[in-house]
């Protein structure tokens, strides 16, 4: 599902994708999952959701095939 999504965003000429999960300790799998498919943490907005809950952001670069 992820790599039809960038493709799509690839053929509509998007440079860009940001992605955003928790940083909770349960979300732990999907940061994992983010990285292992080439995506790079870019910011953190702490306490974004509650007190104790921050917002994990990653970017992946959409180069052209």
């Amino acid at each position: 599902m992820i790599k039809y999504v960038e493709n799509h965003l690839k053929e509509l000429g998007e440079r860009l994708l940001l992605v955003e999960t928790s940083g909770l300790p349960n979300f732990e799998k999907t940061r994992e999952f983010y990285l292992k498919n080439n995506y790079e943490k870019e910011a953190t907005i702490r306490e974004y959701y509650k007190e104790g809950d921050d917002k994990i952001i990653f970017r992946k670069k959409l180069s052209r095939a």
